[in-house]
């Protein structure tokens, strides 16, 4: 076993005070070996605490190169200022394309919206007659007692089949219509469940008073259907 000669230590000599007062840790290697210096365990403990000191000073001294301390604190905010105002102006190149449709396309949409879902059974009523005629007709049946919501048969419905009631899901295929015989409703199986407020009170009522199968043209004032405005 050799030994080699240490190195001298002035015990005299001051530890060189760190700059900066943070501790860095490192996890430690399982496979590297702590060396002692030569000598007495004071003097080792000494050097020890010298060349830890000297380690928290370098440490310190790299950390502190890292900071910059402003000059001017004002001139410092107006650039940043400056540079975050600078990178919020970002432009955007997304582009919308407004496409106006073609007259051909309205007059196709407004011949498909105006089929009658029951072409075999179109009548007068459904065609040419004012509403007012109708309000005022002996051969429609009413449902409520103020007249606002009226029926007429067209085709009778199954003889042994029951009237739905209030909570019970049904399907209809109806078609609804303005008095200038705009259509503003149309579906070919409309499920819903009465008494839930998925569709108007004139639509509820009438359903309760027809049989499975039945088809029949309703009249409804505006106040059980879409309101003043057609809503």
């Amino acid at each position: 076993m050799e030994t080699e000669p240490c190195e001298e230590f002035d015990p005299a000599a001051k530890p060189t005070k760190p700059e900066v007062e943070e501790a860095i840790t490192e996890p430690a290697d399982d496979d590297s070996h702590t060396e002692l210096p030569c000598g007495s365990t004071e003097e080792g403990q000494e050097l020890h605490g010298e060349e830890q000191a000297e380690a928290e000073s370098c440490a310190g001294e790299s950390q502190s190169s890292d900071i910059r301390k402003p000059s001017d604190p004002e001139q410092c905010g107006d650039t940043a200022c400056k540079e975050q105002r600078e990178l919020q102006k970002t432009n955007s190149w997304k582009t919308v394309r407004f496409q106006e449709p073609s007259m051909d396309d309205d007059v196709l949409e407004i011949d498909s919206s105006a089929e009658s879902l029951f072409p075999e059974y179109v009548t007068e009523e459904w065609t040419s007659s004012t509403f007012e005629e109708l309000f005022g007709a002996d051969d429609w049946l009413d449902i409520t007692e103020d007249r606002l919501l009226r029926k007429k048969l067209v085709k009778s419905g199954a003889p042994d089949a029951l009237i739905p009631v209030w909570g019970q899901e049904v399907s209809v295929k109806m078609q609804c219509v303005l008095e200038d015989r705009t259509v503003v409703e149309k579906d070919t199986k409309l499920v819903f469940v009465i008494g839930e407020g998925d569709v108007n009170q004139a639509l509820e009522e009438c359903v309760m008073s027809m049989q499975k199968r039945e088809i029949t043209l309703l009249l409804a004032d505006s106040q059980c259907a879409y309101g003043l405005l057609g809503r």
